[in-house]
């Protein structure tokens, strides 16, 4: 096996450990990227252009995050965190990363290094969007380093504790994790203006805080079109004339002409077509900025050639998925795939950046000269042919806007040619470049506010959208699915739905992403809104007619409302399959009197005890059921999980020395310091003493007065709620330690579920003392 070390002059053997990780020999820019890297100089912006290799800053944040390892002085963020505002792309991304977590499977001095630096070994890897959606990777030990992989609204919304979709519980831990010990990169940083300003607002904040804060907390912004909303005074520039590998020049300096294409008002769509017909190029993009636009210039192509492919960014993850599994796509994607008769790709901004494909002809509509530049990077990207041909289509109309008509004037000035070196070296002014949305401020009581989780509902919480896309930003946008199950969790407790969802999760290939007013007007539209379920972004889940906010919602349907039309959001079906929930993580059964069946696939009809013998047959247990209606139960069903030593009840003294051993354990390997070891110790060892509280033991089954119950055993569920009614054992523990404890432990025993935050609800006081000493 092939083993790797980092020698005491790291610069010198950097590159062979650069193309073990990644497949190729190091840049000169990676090279000094590096040596800034290893030692804590974190630029905080890159201006790199296209094709120079950008998402290899995972590869140098790993390798040196490990060199200071071995150095003993490991002080780089232990989480890399990529935010791309394009969903394909964050994908694309993710199987970057996973393909550097494969070369650690091998024994090298790397993985032995990676491995001494947590509790569980190995590197993290997690996609807070995508078909791997939040595996936990990153969360489950934060000693772990990990990258993580996510869009604009996932990441932000976590990073301002309101994750979106997530519980309250969930949202603290992940705020919390994502703002300490962390590098965001914001790759495409011209894409997402507000986002940046956030982040940028957020390190400003950690910088005042009243205590010094025991982990780093870095950005860095990636574009080849920085704007002032990522330009700092320490931008990392390279001058890549300067670059001496020949692979890297031949892509730079790679021939792309342009031509400008004046129609008459009404004529842009038939002359893209026409132009995309008549020509000799077998690999032709076409790029317009509108779902429909795109889907109707499809339609248009596909009368004379079916070998026509669209991607858009509203697309449903399925069949987003599938057209990546196409061969046709790969004519687009790898330089070696050229075809042999002609194929077609129409797209929106979700083909602009990020993604690693090409064509030999591209024809655009007129769009701000930055986003131009993005999509002419999808161009003759691996000079795989002698000349790539750009074609601009524009009208009187588009021209009379001033940005539009500065663009041109840009274009015009570039004298047809739009290669990397050009592009790079005479970028657009601003007055070329799209409107940037008003930066919503962010203030401490903002924080105070979006922390608050036992007031579920407050008019005074901000606007976390405004935060992450500017108070004039993109329109709302809104995820659309469809589940058979639909109209028994309308019937449900909303309680019962919401943990239905929790478990039997909609994942991202089951979901589209449309704008929400379109989303609004197709359900009114077709009359069918008392058959909608909502799962608002705080995660409550509701009927459509309860909801006022549809902002980074998901909308469930029933299948057989609204449709599908490649993929995108209609008001009508063109053949998709509507439920197309993943049955290898769980499978779905509906149970109606004595009768079982799996309505989605219709391939169970049984009885009870003919289901238990399927299930013990599978190797299956049913983890939840809920009541769906009048005689009717929902099931999940899943896989059983590995045999555990212990199966029985945990008992809460034992629970609260394991979990202080845990503590301890983990803030060694994160090298906290021994004052906030204790108080962290401390309240590990007190976290859950409200346990003992004789209605909790009771609530929990234990009514003889034996040991105290700390946690039940795995799918026993016999919580008598009657005897609970509404006793929160965080809070019994915390006013029996109010007295002797400090300020930190006390929080951190409060909240460590989610109450506290920032009181707790009068139900979960502690009825054996008095209103006032509750208070």
């Amino acid at each position: 096996m092939q083993t790797l070390s980092i020698p005491e002059t790291p610069t010198s053997r950097f590159a062979e450990a650069f193309e073990w990780l990644t497949g190729y020999p190091p840049y000169r820019w990676q090279v000094e990227a590096f040596d800034a890297f290893s030692e804590n100089r974190i630029p905080s912006a890159l201006a790199l252009s296209t094709g120079s290799g950008k998402t290899s800053i995972i590869a140098i944040w790993l390798l040196a995050l490990l060199n200071q390892q071995r150095a003993g002085r490991a002080s780089l963020p232990r989480r890399l965190v990529w935010v791309i505002n394009r969903r394909a792309v964050v994908d694309q991304a993710t199987e970057i990363a996973e393909a550097i977590v494969k070369k650690f499977e091998v024994d090298s001095s790397l993985r032995a290094t990676l491995n001494a630096m947590s509790l569980s070994g190995g590197l993290g890897v997690s996609t807070l969007r995508g078909e791997h959606e939040d595996n936990q990777e990153w969360s489950e030990d934060p000693s772990k380093p990990a990258i993580i992989v996510g869009t604009v609204d996932m990441v932000g919304s976590r990073l301002l504790l309101a994750g979106y979709g997530l519980s309250a519980r969930q949202r603290a831990q992940d705020a919390g994790l994502l703002g300490s010990d962390v590098l965001i990169v914001n790759d495409e940083a011209q894409l997402s203006p507000a986002f940046a300003g956030l982040i940028r607002q957020v390190q400003e904040m950690r910088k005042k805080a009243e205590i010094p804060l025991l982990k780093t907390f870095f950005t860095m912004h990636i574009s080849a079109t920085l704007d002032e909303s990522s330009l700092t005074d320490d931008v990392f520039r390279f001058d890549m004339d300067t670059e001496p590998s020949e692979h890297f020049h031949k892509i730079y300096r790679a021939t792309k002409t342009l031509r400008l294409n004046k129609v008459e008002a009404g004529a842009k769509n038939f002359e893209m077509v026409s132009l995309a017909l008549r020509n000799d190029a077998k690999r032709v993009t076409v790029m317009v900025d509108t779902p429909r636009t795109a889907r109707k210039v499809a339609a248009s192509l596909r009368k004379i050639n079916d070998r026509v492919l669209t991607m858009t960014g509203t697309m449903r993850g399925r069949e987003r998925d599938a057209l990546t599994q196409n061969p046709l796509f790969s004519c687009f994607t790898s330089p070696d795939a050229a075809p042999d008769e002609k194929v077609f790709l129409v797209c929106t901004s979700a083909g602009e950046s990020g993604i690693d494909m090409s064509c030999d002809l591209m024809i655009t509509d007129l769009v701000p000269a930055e986003r131009l530049i993005q999509r002419f990077g999808r161009l003759n990207r691996f000079a795989e042919t002698a000349e790539g041909k750009a074609i601009v289509v524009y009208t009187e109309k588009d021209a009379e806007s001033e940005r539009l008509a500065a663009t041109l004037r840009y274009l015009e000035a570039l004298k047809g040619d739009i290669s990397c070196r050009k592009v790079s070296k005479y970028p657009p002014p601003r007055e070329a470049c799209s409107q940037r949305p008003n930066l919503a401020r962010l203030h401490e009581r903002d924080l105070q506010l979006l922390s608050y989780t036992s007031v579920r509902h407050s008019q005074l919480k901000p606007s976390v959208d405004s935060f992450l896309h500017g108070e004039e930003g993109d329109p709302p946008r809104t995820d659309v699915a469809w589940r058979f199950e639909v109209p028994y969790l309308l019937q449900a407790f909303p309680d019962d739905a919401e943990e239905w969802l929790n478990v039997a999760r909609v994942l991202s290939h089951e979901k589209l992403s449309e704008h929400t007013e379109i989303v609004l007007d197709l359900i009114k539209a077709s009359g069918q809104e008392d058959k909608v379920l909502v799962r608002g972004s705080s995660g409550d889940v509701r009927p459509f007619a309860e909801v006022n906010e549809f902002r980074n919602a998901l909308v469930i349907l029933p299948p057989g409302v609204l449709g599908l039309s490649s993929g995108m959001l209609n008001d009508e079906n063109h053949g998709a399959d509507f439920d197309v929930a993943d049955n290898t993580r769980g499978m779905r059964f509906l149970r109606k009197g004595k009768w079982i069946f799996d309505p989605a696939s219709e391939s169970i009809t049984t009885n009870e005890d003919e289901f238990d013998d399927f299930l013990k047959k599978n190797k299956l247990f049913a983890c939840l059921s809920i009541k769906g209606g009048e005689d009717t139960e929902l099931t999940y069903v899943q896989p059983k999980p590995p045999r555990k030593k212990s199966s029985g009840d945990t008992y809460l003294d034992a629970h609260l020395v394991e979990v202080e051993q845990n503590a301890r354990n983990l803030t060694a390997a994160l090298g906290i310091p021994p004052d906030v070891t204790e108080q962290i110790a401390r309240a590990a060892v007190l976290h859950d003493t409200g346990k003992a509280h004789p209605a909790w033991q009771g609530g929990f089954g234990n009514t003889n007065g034996g040991r105290n119950i700390a946690k039940l055993k795995s799918g026993k569920r016999v919580i008598k709620q009657h005897i609970l009614n509404g006793l929160r054992h965080e809070f019994v523990s915390l006013a029996e330690a109010i007295a002797n404890e400090d300020a930190l432990t006390l929080q951190m025993m409060a909240s460590h579920h989610k109450w506290g935050r920032p009181h707790f609800p009068s139900r979960g006081y502690d009825r054996r003392k008095t209103v006032e000493e509750n208070r």
